[in-house]
């Protein structure tokens, strides 16, 4: 009995065993990987690299989809496998990859892990052509597996086509089926298969003859010293080098210089304009004129600091005494302040300021309108005391800087007592003068002051306008003016938004 006992307790006792082995060969769990990390090898190659975590897999399956595409099952990988190269040898026009990765056992299968990585295929960069006797392209290779690059090449205004591949990482290219007188531009792209990455950056390339022709103009012709006077290049063809002889004894290499004559004379000046060894020369015999100024006063307003609003000799008088408008989105110094007239120059405002050129030189005497709280204003530009010869005249250049805001207005007068508004006689009319929007010369009689000392002044007495612009104030007798001048007018009406502080 004890026997049959025994037996019976050894076979429970296997049973026991066996049921315990397979319930905890069942119940591990697959571990999915981790640190699933995509690269792009080349433009149709990725490698797909995880941390393997299970001890028990049967291997790895990947799967793979392009953009909004299904899932594909990729391949199968034996256990322990960590790293997958795939190769997209038919490249198409996608943006994005997909990977999905899991580990398996049999049927089971762990979680999961999906990562993505966009599909890039640069285009070339920083084309250049140079031209000689061929035209030689380079560019920079941005791309990685790429089967060569294709030329397209444009002639004139007609269409691209490709001239010719060269092989993978090749950046150079010679072309030597160009003719004169063309422009050739080019563009270059990479390739795989059928597949193309974008274009590179265009350039153009000109065989037509370059023909120089310098030439250039200068305003004013003709001035009193010291004489300041603004030169324009007016050459064509291609250049980049200029070479200025003024006649003076100085010498530039701006395209637009502005010199100043302080001698009385005639220059000629002369401008060489070169690229390579291709140059052109315009001379222009005795082109300048500067004279000595036989008259009693004349100022152009020059030797005085950019924006300065007290400038003796002169006498300025603010009555008004309100604060001024400026120009939107431009400063200077002394803006919105109260001021009766500024030293103005527009090529020193920040930034320069367009449409608002002196008559001559750089600089001219400007009043801006009044601000609060009555927008009129009251300002005086005075000369210092001077004595009067037979049969002088004043004369000067005004213009509004626009007329969006109306014109501006002044009135001219003159003193044989002071400096005081109420001392001032007005000589240019019943009503006051509105100045256009081009510069133009005023004169006005002195004969009847004849043997006196007097002061003559400019009242601005605009209403809600801009500007007023002065410039070249002479006081002249007769035997000397307008000898030898040569008046310009440039007709430029000023467009810019007033505002004030």
């Amino acid at each position: 009995m004890k026997k049959k006992s025994f037996l019976l307790l050894l076979v429970f006792a296997a049973f026991l065993l066996t049921n315990c082995s397979e319930s905890t060969s069942s119940d591990v769990l697959l571990l999915p990987p981790t640190q699933v990390v995509i690269s792009e090898i080349s433009i149709t190659e990725f490698q797909i690299t995880w941390n393997d975590n299970s001890d028990n897999e049967d291997g790895y399956k990947l799967e793979r989809k392009f953009d909004e595409g299904s899932w594909v099952e990729l391949t199968e990988l034996p256990e322990n496998a960590d790293m997958y190269l795939d190769d997209i040898a038919a490249r198409q026009t996608w943006t994005t990859v997909y990977y999905k990765v899991y580990s398996f056992e049999d049927d089971d299968i762990s979680e999961s892990v999906v990562t993505q990585s966009s599909i890039s295929f640069p285009a070339p960069t920083q084309l250049t052509a140079s031209y000689t006797d061929a035209v030689y392209l380079e560019w920079t290779d941005n791309s990685n597996g790429e089967d060569g690059f294709s030329i397209e090449r444009k002639i004139d205004n007609g269409d691209y086509s490709v001239i010719a591949t060269v092989t993978s990482n090749d950046t150079l290219y010679t072309d030597a089926t160009i003719e004169e007188g063309y422009l050739y531009s080019y563009k270059v792209n990479a390739y795989i298969n059928n597949f193309y990455s974008s274009y590179s950056n265009p350039v153009d390339v000109s065989t037509i003859p370059n023909i120089l022709q310098a030439d250039f103009s200068g305003t004013p012709l003709f001035g009193y010293t010291p004489l300041v006077v603004s030169f324009t290049d007016l050459s064509t063809g291609n250049y980049d080098s200029w070479s200025w002889d003024f006649g003076n004894g100085e010498t530039s290499n701006e395209s637009d210089p502005i010199v100043t004559f302080n001698e009385v004379g005639l220059y000629t000046v002369s401008l060489t304009v070169s690229s390579g060894a291709q140059s052109s020369t315009e001379t222009k015999i005795d082109y300048i004129e500067v004279a000595e100024f036989s008259g009693v006063f004349q100022d152009g307003f020059e030797a005085y600091d950019d924006f300065a609003i007290e400038f003796s000799p002169w006498i300025n008088l603010d009555i008004d005494g309100s604060g001024t408008y400026a120009v939107e989105g431009t400063n200077w110094p002394n803006a919105y302040d109260p001021q009766a007239f500024i030293i103005f120059n527009p090529s020193q405002t920040t930034p320069s300021l367009a449409n608002a050129d002196p008559h001559t030189g750089q600089k001219y005497a400007a009043c801006f309108s009044s601000a609060e709280p009555t927008y009129l204003n009251n300002d005086w530009l005075i000369t210092p005391q001077l004595m009067m010869d037979v049969n002088n005249s004043v004369t000067f250049w005004a213009k509004s800087f626009t007329d969006q805001y109306g014109l501006e207005r002044f009135n001219v007068a003159v003193s044989t007592n002071g400096t005081d508004p109420d001392d001032f006689t007005i000589i240019s009319g019943s009503s006051y003068t509105e100045a256009p929007t081009a510069w133009t010369e005023y004169t006005y009689d002195l004969s009847e002051y004849t043997g006196q000392s007097i002061y003559i002044a400019v009242q601005c007495v605009s209403a809600d306008a801009f500007f007023l612009m002065v410039d070249d104030f002479a006081v002249e007798s007769a035997s000397s003016r307008n000898i030898g001048k040569t008046e310009l007018s440039a007709i430029v009406n000023g467009s810019a938004e007033k505002c004030k502080k």
